[in-house]
């Protein structure tokens, strides 16, 4: 079995009275069905773990001003005879500008791009250790 290692990222804007999170609208052509997602790639041969989570930061989202704050989970699934090892990191967003970028996506297609409150985030992931990970955050990100 082929196994690939991956980058998932929280990415967070905090305003002056709320927290928003960064969703990923998208479409898979393979299942023919959108899903919410966090932002998630995968790590190039030789490449840092930090250094493949702000690569795929700024080509699906084109953020380049955040923050890596700390890693906050790992996880692992199988899909297509592939097992994929996941560390997710907690970033912030010190901007809400972005704009939804396919071309390094292969065969998905980001639709667009949305900043939703913890709950609204998590009512949206379609994968529940994705919803998980954000029901796992402290209530400082409520």
């Amino acid at each position: 079995m082929k196994i690939s290692n991956d980058v998932s990222a929280v990415i967070y804007f905090k305003g002056k009275e709320y927290v928003k999170f960064l969703i990923l609208y998208r479409y898979d052509p393979d299942k023919k069905e959108n899903h919410y997602r966090l932002l998630k790639g995968g790590i190039k041969k030789g490449e840092k773990e930090s250094n493949a989570l702000l690569r795929e930061i700024k080509e699906e989202a084109h953020l380049d001003n955040v923050t890596i704050i700390k890693k906050i989970e790992g996880y692992s699934y199988t899909a297509s005879d592939v097992e994929h090892i996941v560390s997710v990191y907690l970033i912030k967003s010190n901007s809400k500008e972005t704009i939804a970028d396919s071309r390094e996506e292969g065969k998905f297609i980001i639709k667009k791009i949305m900043w939703l409150k913890k709950e609204e985030a998590i009512d949206a992931l379609n994968f529940m250790v994705e919803k998980n990970v954000l029901k796992s955050l402290p209530d400082i990100f409520n």
